[in-house]
This record gives C-alpha cells, structure tokens and sequence, in this order.
C-alpha cells in the first residue's frame, strides 16, 4: 500500500456518507443500506482491481488476500448497492434533473421566444419538467422504486436526493473541476477512463459549440451586461426566492463567464444525463451485479451471517419480486431514447451565422 501511495496508483472510494440513511422495509421485508468504504489499486495494465473494502466506518474489513471466496464477493456486492443507490438518487435524479429543473423553469420565464440564448438551450431543456415530475413519481413517491427497492427508507432515500442536491455546485460541478477536484484529471497517473477520456472530448466540442455560437449574438462581451432580459434571467436562478442554484452568479459579467455556464448546462442535460440514464439498464438488469438493497447485514458485528454458503449469500441478494421489479423499472428509465446531441428540429435556429456554427458543432 505504501508503494501505491507513493506512485499515485491507490484510489478510493468512499460511501460513508451514506451512513445517515436508515435502512428500509417494505412489506414487513428488513432492507440495509450499505455505507462501505472502497480501496483499489491501478495495475500496470490499465486494470483497476479493489484491495480492501471497509464494511462501514469503523467497522469489519474485508481484505481480498484473507477473506473467504463468499465473503469477498459479498463485500463487493456490498459495495455495489451503495453504489447503485448513490447513483440513482444522488448522481442521476438530484445532480442531472433536479439541479437542472431551475434552468427549465427561469429560461422560458425570463428569456423571450427568440433570445439567442432561449434559442440554444430549448432543446437541451425538453421534457425537463415532465421527466423530472414523473422520475420523483416512480422513484420518490409511496410505493414507489425507492419505498419498495432502494436500501433506505422512503424517508432516507428522500433525504440522501436532499444531501446530493445540496452537495451540488455549478462551478464545482461542471465537468473539468468535477474531474480535477476528485483527482482523476491526470493521465500520467490514470492513462486510461473512458468516462473522463469520452466525456473530455464532448465538454470540449459543446464549451467551443457554445462560445461561437455566442459570439455570434454578442460580438463585445459587455454586451452581455446590457442584455436585461439575460440578466433577469440570471438573478432568478441565483435568488433564493428563485432558482437557489448553487453558484449561480446573480449577474453575468462577460460572454465568457456566460459561454461556461450554458456549456455545463447543455453537458449537464446531455452527455452526463446520458451516462448516468442509459448506462442503468446494463449494470442494474443482472441484479445480483448491482441490487438496489442489502437483505442482510455482511459485517460480523452487527450481522448474522458468516457467508459460508451460497444460501448465505442468496440471503443479501432481493427476493425474486425485487428482481422482477427491478428490471422492469431499469428499462423504463433507460429504454426511451427521444434524440441525439447535436441533432435538433428543422428550421429551429434561424440566422444563418448561427446555423453555420451549428453545423461545425454537428
């Protein structure tokens, strides 16, 4: 471990805050929420293969060197349903639709019909109340996937969407920082990871997309300034009377500062919606990869089974209703695809400097 500390090859990841979740139960049936701590190592050959897993703070260690075989993959089980739920409430519904809906609910109030900047993110802003109305209905509401699937109580699912929102910075979160702030921005240390490599190239492609399409409606930056409509809608989005978006700048002061914003607005909708939307339906439809909820305790101290068996280990896995029900909801959420990136109705943009910017984005 010393060795990887010092080559910069030990990562971790870390589930703990999900500890102030109570578990759930839904039909008499006891859930868990796992709040496990993960530490891997990066190969030489790009592999990235997890040393120890630490069941919950303070609690049993599980070293992939001296645990039994069941206990081992329990423990990874483990760690992939806090991972499952931190994914589903927190990076999907509360840090893509929720910390979105402002942005689809100040434009069309402040911004007219035909500003440039109404213009360009109408399409990236479709559905967006609608889906997201409807994603607090089939995952928030009783009854629903969190009160009868997700580890925690219908309560503390609500409350850990509450902590993601909170957590959530418009700055802080738009995709270079999000990478740098978790140290996963360095490919001498990580060569290779898709998810900052692919991601890297769209944010780049829309973020240039956006300033010349800018450019083109504010040849001066202070001209931004001026805009009063823009400005009114950027007061609403940072009031607290308004949009409360975290980061929100109550007045944007140059074309620049308004071209990073709008960049992670549309990366936000798109590409990173995309990840965290269609990416559910391959991990979570095999549910002993990735279940919604623990059915047992795996650490010693407070659990009773010892994982000796694979009864052991069918006893932390979902009923066979949880399964059924589990993938059903997996391919409604990820199985509609409505359009692509770059794509957007005939005749939407109007002026042709702005198609022509459009078409080098496409």
């Amino acid at each position: 471990v010393d060795r990887c500390i010092r080559t910069g090859t030990l990562y971790l990841a870390d589930y703990s805050h999900l500890s102030v979740i109570s578990g759930g139960d839904y039909g008499g049936i006891e859930r868990f929420m796992p709040a496990p701590r993960a530490l891997f190592h990066l190969k030489a050959d790009g592999r990235l293969m997890p040393l120890a897993i630490e069941l919950r703070a303070g609690g049993t260690v599980r070293d992939h060197r001296t645990a039994k075989p069941l206990e081992w993959l329990a423990a990874k089980i483990w760690v992939q349903i806090a991972d499952g739920n931190d994914m589903e409430l927190g990076s999907h519904l509360a840090k893509t639709h929720l910390v979105m809906q402002p942005f689809g609910i100040a434009t069309p109030r402040q911004l007219g019909d035909d500003h440039p900047v109404s213009i360009l993110l109408r399409p990236h802003l479709s559905f967006m109340l609608a889906n997201t109305r409807l994603g607090q209905q089939i995952l928030l509401a009783p009854g629903s996937l969190a009160d009868q699937l997700c580890a925690g109580s219908l309560e503390g699912s609500k409350q850990l969407v509450v902590n993601s929102y909170k957590d959530w910075s418009l700055q802080e979160n738009a995709f270079p920082a999000d990478l740098a702030n978790r140290n996963l921005d360095d490919r001498d240390l990580l060569p290779e990871f898709p998810f900052r490599d692919d991601g890297q190239l769209l944010w780049d492609a829309i973020h240039t997309y956006v300033h010349e399409y800018l450019n083109v409606y504010y040849p001066e930056s202070e001209q931004v300034l001026q805009d009063t409509e823009l400005q009114a809608w950027a007061a609403e989005l940072a009031s607290w009377e308004g949009g409360r978006v975290n980061g929100m700048p109550a007045q944007v002061s140059s074309r620049e500062q308004l071209g990073d914003i709008l960049t992670t607005v549309i990366f936000t909708c798109g590409p990173l919606h995309a990840v965290v939307n269609y990416g559910q339906y391959p991990f979570l439809s095999f549910v002993p990869n990735m279940p919604l909820a623990a059915y047992c305790d795996v650490d010693p101290a407070s659990g009773p089974t010892n994982f000796d068996s694979e009864a052991d280990l069918m006893q932390l896995l979902p009923p066979d209703t949880g399964v059924r029900r589990q993938l059903q909801v997996m391919n409604l959420l990820s199985a509609y695809h409505n359009d692509r990136l770059g794509h957007y109705p005939q005749g939407h943009f109007s002026d042709a400097p702005a198609i022509a910017v459009v078409e080098r984005f496409q």
